[in-house]
């Protein structure tokens, strides 16, 4: 297994090389739904690359359009002398017609075997290695390594992008930055990176993926290699890498340095079970008195359930999504057909404004 990088700077460049990584990625603004270099700019530093030995591998994985599709092809027949890694099945097939030799991005869909192979015994000897969908777990992932026979590609260190639209929707909500942390109350106050490029619109999962530590089994399992993605690191994130890649320090050490919180992601959970083991517990308060339990709740009210007798303006408490306990008063009780009601008799159901973020299945408690 070796590891290769996702370049745009010299200064990454420097870092590939003293990590002994002999390829590296170079994104380009036109053609990467990230974003990337001018085109010059990266066969500029494609060209360092070769300089100290290292691989470029040119990166075209944006959705290209009908009307895109010529002019693109005849951009890239200038640089028929770089590698290429592609998402576009058209342009793949335009490569393979051609005898060029290119990496395929399978990182969309393509999540199963047959679907993987298939595309190989297409593509033949044309793909030099299939850059895989990082949402595959381990136990179908590790079969399809063996399959691949080397010629595979994970993220290893990096950030997740989760949503990609070819549309600039910054642009479209008259917002005029090109890059925004964005927080969403639904999940608990987690930010996600937005950020708008010359193909579109991407977002990024709040935590980072990490794979370091299972590089040897993926090793074992014929991973042909492992990616680090550069473009967003500062000079302390490299020298934690290079510290944990040299053994200096362990895992744990590593992760309490990230700046950003780590997941294995798919490769070690079933996330479809796993969303049940963080579903909040139901622990009543030790000598606290249940009034009210959280039955359901839409965007504005909570449906409760009364455990006891509950007035209007009754002062209540709860513990909220981020784990502490916060207090209100019930400014409003209805019943289900709207109406306004005064008190609510032990196991009645109650509609009320929603006022703090509580749990589905959360207890209410007196004050």
């Amino acid at each position: 297994m070796i590891y290769t990088a996702s370049v745009d700077s010299r200064e990454h460049i420097e870092w590939a090389s003293e990590l002994g990584i002999r390829e590296v990625v170079v994104s380009i603004k036109e053609f990467s739904r990230e974003g990337g270099l001018a085109w010059e700019s990266a066969l500029e530093l494609a060209n360092e690359c070769r300089l100290k030995e290292i691989e470029p591998v040119l990166l075209v994985d944006r959705l290209i359009e009908e009307r895109d599709f010529d002019r693109i092809i005849q951009t890239l027949e200038i640089a028929d002398d770089y590698k290429l890694r592609v998402q576009d099945i058209g342009l793949a097939n335009w490569l393979h017609e051609r005898k060029r030799k290119f990496q395929l991005l399978l990182d969309v869909g393509n999540a199963n075997t047959k679907g993987i192979l298939r595309w190989k015994g297409y593509f033949c000897d044309s793909v030099e290695r299939f850059v895989l969908n990082n949402e595959i777990p381990e136990e179908h992932l590790l079969p399809i390594l063996s399959d691949l026979g080397g010629e595979s590609e994970l993220l290893g260190l990096g950030p997740v992008m989760i949503y990609y639209s070819p549309r600039k929707l910054f642009a479209y909500q008259g917002i005029e930055k090109k890059e925004e942390n964005v927080v969403s109350d639904e999940t608990g106050q987690k930010t996600f990176r937005c950020k708008e490029t010359d193909s579109g619109f991407v977002m990024y999962y709040s935590k980072e993926l990490c794979l370091l530590p299972y590089c040897d089994e993926l090793n074992i399992a014929n991973l042909g290699a492992m990616r680090l993605d550069f473009r967003t690191w500062d000079n302390e994130r490299f020298k934690s890498v290079k510290a944990y890649l040299n053994k200096a320090i362990n895992y744990d050490d590593f992760k309490k340095a990230w700046p950003e919180s780590l997941l294995h992601g798919y490769y070690k959970t079933n996330k479809s079970d796993s969303v049940f083991e963080h579903l909040p517990k139901r622990k009543k308060l030790k000598g606290e008195r249940i009034v009210a339990e959280v039955l359901d709740q839409s965007p504005y009210t909570y449906l409760l359930k009364a455990v006891s007798h509950l007035n209007l303006n009754q002062s209540v408490k709860a513990v909220n999504t981020k784990g502490e306990l916060v207090s209100w008063d019930l400014s409003s009780l209805k019943n289900l057909n709207g109406e306004d009601l005064e008190s609510v008799v032990a196991s009645g159901l109650t509609v009320v404004k929603k006022q703090k973020k509580i749990f589905t299945g959360g207890f209410i408690y007196a004050v």
